[in-house]
């Protein structure tokens, strides 16, 4: 029966002895996996999901480093972006349309097209403005109950 301690501190010597070696032998996390767990067996008379030991690899393997970003100043995709609408905007599209008398339906069609937002996105965004636009009823005291004794 293996001493799990024992066990556990064996294998992260030998994965790092592994990673060690890694760029001299070429060998994956996949295989160092396999190659410690049938050591493992052999040793300490326990099985140990060769999966378990690669994913150990690779934790031990990992930095917490990010990686260095260059000073270039980079163009965002899509060319001039400053056009673009945000929501609430297209949002205030849909109203003026509604204001006219068109159906919320076919405004949020129309401002959709124009703009490029979903449909779906743009119908929910409107629906949660008409919401809070809404005023909340009044709640009114409720009438005195006045008590009477014979």
């Amino acid at each position: 029966m293996a001493i799990p301690e024992a066990c556990g501190v064996w294998i992260e010597q030998r994965v790092q002895e592994e990673l060690d070696r890694k760029k001299e032998s070429g060998a994956s996390l996949r295989e160092i996996g396999r190659v410690v767990a049938a050591e493992v067996e052999k040793y300490f008379e326990t099985k140990v999901h060769p999966r378990t030991i690669e994913k150990r690899a690779g934790r031990m393997s990992a930095t917490n480093v990010a990686p260095q970003q260059s000073q270039t100043n980079t163009v965002g995709k899509g060319g001039d972006s400053g056009d673009k609408t945000t929501t609430q905007e297209a949002v205030k599209e849909v109203e003026k349309e509604v204001k006219k008398g068109v159906s919320a339906r076919s405004a949020v069609k129309k401002v959709s097209h124009k703009t490029g937002k979903s449909e779906d996105a743009l119908r929910k965004a409107h629906q949660r403005h008409q919401a809070k636009q809404k005023p909340k009823p009044q709640e009114t005291a409720p009438e005195p109950i006045l008590w009477t004794c014979r």
